[in-house]
């Protein structure tokens, strides 16, 4: 399976997390309300950094969305929608990042909850 987010650019503001299962580089994490993205992979049992915001990142989008709208993250399709409910803020479509269509990639700023 691809990664779910690929970093484009930016810098991410990390925090350390303890792996309760394998997790895979470029995985998004859901932990409460939060988001996070793992930039490597990180071992069942081990610790690992993953990024809470700051990055902007190539990820899957549901459908076509311009630049700058307000987008979540649907962990049960594993990609990037404006539907709310259900879902967490991850961020708002990038500049010159938009996605174009159905299941198509866009850039996505990484900054939820704001």
């Amino acid at each position: 399976m691809p990664a779910e987010a690929t970093m484009k650019e930016g810098s991410p503001r990390f925090v350390n997390r303890l792996a309760g299962a394998n997790i895979a580089a470029g995985e998004v994490l859901v932990i409460g309300v939060q988001t996070f993205v793992a930039h490597s992979a990180i071992a069942n049992g081990k610790m690992g950094g993953v990024s809470a915001g700051g990055g902007v990142y190539r990820m899957l989008c549901a459908a076509a969305y311009a630049e700058g709208v307000k987008v979540y993250w649907d962990n049960a399709a594993n990609k990037i929608t404006t539907t709310a409910g259900g879902n967490q803020h991850f961020g708002y479509m990038a500049p010159n990042g938009a996605s174009t269509g159905v299941d198509t990639y866009g850039n996505v700023i990484h900054e939820p909850n704001n």
